[in-house]
């Protein structure tokens, strides 16, 4: 069966994808809505239509030039799905207007006829909406043939005469158990509609269109050459190989980090192991001082990458993360085997804004860069769940002996490494409390969180994630409030970066994203949350109502859909999963709605190709991820920064795997930045949503004994937070 699946911005076009690509048992082809190249004849070839979901109207001719031409055809069979069920209602005569309330996310049951294309499902089935308009009016050549049963909205029609059928809500939703056996029905009805006309197939003759490969936030286009730019970036093709010795270890990852690398150059410490069997795996240790190391900045503005090695710093201008790839496909690398992914490569932080190199906008400046990585050629890998120490070097092909002879001196070091001493247990408190400002007052951002609602209403999106930015002067030691901030806020995903003026401070909890060596991609949706009860049966009780709760549900199947999209963008056909969903996990802070969302990706597609489909993270945007962007943007009013970007490393192995940044400090000399934020979902109350971008600022509240503007009472200084634990290493 051959598909043309017609994609109007939406960020769940991938999960149609996959869901055709299963029941059809060939991939469909996708076109852009506004492909300027589409002509009403480059439908030859093709035996149906899908028209997907999308933000917006399909009042707008902008949004809806091709879908309505392919509903005025009578040749072709057509699904409309979302918006595309709205584009067949309008151009033939109905009417189109506000639902009842937006729904995003939210399940509802359905009665239906019985007939066409919900000929095989149950009745009354249960389905996933995502919309805030709806088909308010039929003309006499429309039939309902579906309806909502909690507020009678039309979910499904036919044409009486035409080969058309639409869907309000969204068979491709993980939440929608019927959403396959729908497409099959489709499918179905395509061979008999074949059938029944006489004559060659459907427009014979020409093959289908290869249609433009669809990213997660739009059409992959090639980067273009920047002002001045000569060719394409030639990295010299270079032999490497990872030398590896395993050690015994009870060092502490503080002393081992503190002695071997934090007084280098720019030296890291992803800080993931937990011994309580958190997510994370392993802490990474290292530096840039190395002979092979190297240190690279890039600014998306300037659209250039600084690379220093030993010698001058080079300027390269390219897009980062495309000038990253083309650097790790340059190195053929011999790695040993290893209980872990980690094998020496890229480690650093992403900036948000990075993001213009992943089809959202350049809308604002970041302080500082917008990505700084080490090329880590030397490091001490920690792994607490068998108490042993690896000790990572890279050597140039038939050049091994400086990799060997920093694996002895450091075999040695670490026998005689005395511990640290702990840090204090409170922060001295300063003369005066840390004056903390808000780039957005609570007044204002209350009014921002009214915007975002007015956004959901209009059904221009699903949901939005509306970022703060904390801003202070302080004389912190940055690696001293690390010690610290590490027992008051211990996180699966922390992290400190010591980059030159530029120190990162991170008690990040969640992962963006992790790529094994297998080239298996997932993510963790971890939306939802209730505290820890005093008693157990209090315990029972907030995660019966965590997994109940309707409003919860529907944010986090909204945030595992938008995730199943963004990795389809490159996996595999049909190699897409979110099993369990809506899990409950339970650690010593609370209990959260946890999903994790895999995905098989396609062959030669690599680790930065993926986190490029997936960047920035779908819990700290919203969707559709590209026009809620773009909202983001303009009520944001300024940079994030680090804030929701990514820290972590791609891997010589061809691995990688990022904790998404947030909770995570950002000190510049004596400024420091720290973003919150909070979900707008619809309904939801704004004091509420502002109350979430307080609890994201917890972490630095202890660690500064400061209070957030316009909210309770200032945090004595190092007091640990409800729940936290301290690591044992």
């Amino acid at each position: 069966m051959r598909t043309l699946l017609v994609d109007n911005d939406e960020s769940f076009t991938h999960n149609l994808f996959h869901r055709l690509a299963e029941v059809n048992n060939r991939e469909p082809e996708v076109v852009r809505h506004d492909d300027p190249s589409w002509r009403p004849g480059l439908l030859r070839g093709f035996d149906n239509v899908v028209l997907c979901p999308g933000p917006g109207t399909p009042h707008d001719r902008a949004v809806t030039a091709i879908g309505a031409e392919v509903c005025r055809q009578d040749r072709l069979p057509v699904l409309g799905v979302g918006l595309g069920h709205q584009m067949i209602a309008l151009v033939h005569g109905g009417t189109v207007g506000r639902a009842p309330w937006p729904c995003h996310g939210r399940v509802s049951p359905v009665r239906h006829t019985g007939s066409g294309l919900l000929r095989q499902l149950p009745n009354p089935l249960e389905a996933v909406r995502y919309h805030a308009l709806a088909v308010t009016g039929l003309s006499p050549a429309l039939e309902p043939t579906a309806w909502a049963t909690d507020d009678g909205v039309v979910m499904a029609l036919r044409h009486r005469s035409l080969p058309l059928w639409g869907v309000q809500f969204h068979p491709e939703s993980a939440g929608t158990d019927t959403g396959r056996q729908l497409l099959v029905s489709f499918r179905e009805l395509t061979e008999e509609h074949r059938r029944s006309r006489p004559g060659p197939p459907l427009f014979a003759g020409a093959p289908p269109r290869q249609a433009p490969a669809v990213t997660a936030t739009g059409t992959e286009k090639a980067p273009k050459r920047l002002p001045g730019a000569g060719d394409r970036t030639q990295h010299p093709r270079r032999r490497l190989r990872v030398l590896a010795e395993q050690l015994e270890t009870g060092w502490d990852a503080e002393t081992v980090f503190d002695r071997l690398f934090r007084p280098g150059d720019h030296p890291f410490w992803l800080d993931s192991g937990r011994a309580d069997g958190d997510p994370g795996g392993v802490c990474v240790l290292g530096n840039a001082d190395g002979p092979l190391a190297r240190v690279a900045t890039a600014h998306v503005v300037r659209g250039s990458v600084s690379v220093r090695g030993t010698g001058p710093a080079e300027l390269v201008r390219s897009p980062f993360l495309r000038w990253l790839d083309e650097d790790l496909r340059s190195l053929t690398v011999e790695v040993p085997e290893l209980p872990f992914d980690f094998a020496l490569g890229w480690v650093g932080c992403l900036g948000y804004e990075l993001k213009a190199e992943c089809g959202g906008a350049r809308a604002h400046r970041s302080p500082a860069a917008d990505a700084v990585m080490v090329f880590a050629d030397r490091a001490v890998v920690l792994d607490h769940g068998t108490g042993t120490a690896y000790l990572l070097a890279l050597a140039e092909e038939g050049d091994e002996g400086p990799a060997r002879s920093w694996l002895t001196a450091v075999s040695a070091r670490l026998v005689t490494v005395p511990p640290l001493p702990v840090p204090a247990a409170r922060i001295p408190s300063p003369a005066r409390p840390a004056r903390l400002r808000l780039r957005h007052e609570r007044e204002r951002y209350l009014k921002l969180v009214d915007a975002c609602q007015d956004e959901l209403t209009a059904g221009h999106t699903h949901g939005l994630y509306l970022a703060n930015m904390i801003e202070t002067r302080t004389d912190l030691d940055p690696w001293q409030a690390y010690r610290t901030l590490r027992r008051l806020a211990p996180a699966p995903f922390g992290a400190f970066l010591g980059f030159g003026a530029l120190s990162v401070l991170s008690s990040a909890s969640g992962r963006f994203l992790r790529v094994d060596r297998q080239g298996w991609v997932e993510t963790t949706v971890t939306e939802g949350s209730r505290p820890r009860g005093s008693m157990r049966e209090e315990d029972a009780l907030l995660i019966a109502d965590l997994a109940t709760s309707e409003r919860e549900r529907a944010a986090h199947l909204t945030l595992v859909d938008l995730a199943r999209h963004d990795l389809g963008s490159r996996a595999e056909a049909a190699a897409v999963t979110a099993d369990p969903l809506f899990d409950v996990m339970t650690c010593p802070a609370g209990h959260r709605l946890v999903t994790t969302v895999g995905a098989r990706l396609r062959q030669g597609t690599t680790a930065v190709a993926a986190l490029r489909s997936a960047f920035p993270g779908g819990s700290v945007t919203g969707a559709p991820k590209p026009r809620t962007m773009r909202t983001l943007d303009r009520l944001e009013s300024g940079p994030r920064g680090v804030h929701t970007g990514a820290i972590g490393y791609f891997s010589l192995s061809g691995s990688a795997d990022f904790g998404l940044a947030t909770r995570t400090a950002v000190l510049s000399g004596r400024r420091l930045r720290y973003g919150v934020g909070g979900a707008v979902t619809a309904p939801c109350d704004p004091d509420t949503v502002f109350e979430a971008t307080a609890r994201e600022a917890e972490p630095l509240l202890s660690l500064l004994g400061a209070r957030l503007p316009g909210h309770g009472t200032p945090q004595a200084p190092g007091v640990a937070l409800q729940g936290s634990r301290g690591r044992r290493l």
